[in-house]
Order: structure tokens, then C-alpha cells, then sequence
């Protein structure tokens, strides 16, 4: 489930309809306006632009809260499970063998 840390509290937040305002307060509108195809609008004098520009800043702000350690440990942990499942593989294939 989706937490985020109350910036007053400190605290971090479950509580559904908390993450929503949250949500809607700081960030949803601009992820909504990323996700606009903006290639099917045509504008005059090429204001297209600056619609490409708000994706741009929305993509930097997504790598500015990437964090790098979780994306990591989770790599690691597909990782270690697509090693287990090759070696269960491995095993049932010389187990048919003999």
C-alpha cells in the first residue's frame, strides 16, 4: 500500500482517504496532465512545445524522488528469485534425465 510522511507530523500516513488529499494537494494534477497525449493536440505557433516542456519537469521530478536504494534491493530480490526458480529448473531437467 501507498504511505507518505506528514510533513507537519513527521508521522507516516495509511489512512486512505489522508494519502487521497494528499495526493490530490500535491502532485495529481500535474501526473494528470503528464499522461495527456500531448501529440494529438495541435495548437497555434507551436505552443506544443511548452507542453512537452511540463512533461520534461514532470520527468525530473520523478528522478528527484526516485529512490535509488529501494530500486536496488528490488533488483536484488528478482534477482535471487529468478536464480532459485533456474536452479529448480536445472534440477527437474536432470531429474528427468535420469
Amino acid at each position: 500500500m501507498t504511505t507518505f510522511v506528514d510533513p507537519k507530523s513527521n508521522q507516516k500516513v495509511t489512512d486512505l482517504d489522508a494519502i487521497i488529499q494528499f495526493y490530490k494537494d500535491n502532485g495529481f494534477y500535474r501526473d494528470l496532465l503528464a499522461l495527456v497525449p500531448l501529440q494529438f493536440i495541435q495548437m497555434k505557433d507551436n505552443i506544443n512545445n511548452l507542453f512537452y516542456l511540463i512533461k520534461i519537469v514532470r520527468i525530473l521530478k520523478a528522478v528527484e524522488n526516485l529512490n535509488v536504494n529501494s530500486v536496488v534491493q528490488t533488483f536484488k530480490s528478482y534477482k535471487d528469485i529468478y536464480v532459485m526458480q533456474e536452479a529448480k529448473y536445472r534440477q527437474n531437467e536432470q531429474a528427468k534425465k535420469h
